[in-house]
C-alpha cells in the first residue's frame, strides 16, 4: 500500500501541478503485530481405543451399551500454551450435569490430539441414546459430535 501511494504522489507531482503546491500529507494506520492464531478444532472422532500420541484407533459411528470407555478426540492445530479446552456432555440432548471435563494444554504445538473420554461402570449398561459432546477452547473455538449408543 505504501509503494502505490507514492506511485501516486509522484503521478501529481508530474502532472502539471503548481511547483508551489504540495498535497496533503496522509497519515497511515498504525501497523499492527500478526496476533497468534487462536487455536484450530477439528472434527470429533469417536473411538474406543487411543493410540500413544492421542490419535484415534478407530473411527465409530456408534457403540454398544456393554462398552466400558468412549473417547471423544479432536485434532488440534495452532494451539498455545495454557489454551483450556472444556467438554460438555449430553444424552438426546439433555445435559449431564458434573461430568464436564477440562484439559489445560502445557506446550504450544503446531498440531496434535486432544481427548475426552468417559467410563461407564458397574453392573448396568450405558443407555441406549444419542451421546453428545460439544469442546469450546477458551480462545472461542467450538467444535462437537455424536455418537449412536446401541442395545446390545
Amino acid at each position: 500500500m505504501l509503494a502505490t501511494l507514492s506511485i501516486l504522489l509522484i503521478g501529481c507531482a508530474v502532472g502539471g501541478g503548481s511547483s508551489s503546491s504540495s498535497p496533503d500529507a496522509t497519515s497511515l494506520p498504525t501497523v499492527q503485530p500478526t496476533p497468534t492464531p487462536a487455536v484450530q478444532l477439528g472434527s470429533v472422532t469417536w473411538t474406543t481405543t487411543l493410540a500413544q500420541d492421542g490419535e484415534p484407533v478407530e473411527n465409530l459411528d456408534s457403540f454398544p451399551r456393554d462398552t466400558t470407555v468412549i473417547h471423544a478426540a479432536v485434532p488440534i492445530d495452532a494451539v498455545q500454551a495454557a489454551e483450556t479446552l472444556t467438554a460438555t456432555w449430553s444424552l438426546d440432548g439433555v445435559a449431564i450435569d458434573g461430568i464436564a471435563s477440562t484439559v489445560t494444554i502445557d506446550e504450544a504445538s503446531d498440531q496434535g490430539w486432544v481427548s475426552f473420554s468417559l467410563a461407564w461402570e458397574g453392573e448396568a449398561l450405558w443407555p441406549v441414546g444419542m451421546l453428545e459432546v460439544t469442546i469450546t477452547a477458551d480462545s472461542g473455538a467450538t467444535t462437537g459430535g455424536d455418537i449412536q449408543i446401541e442395545s446390545t
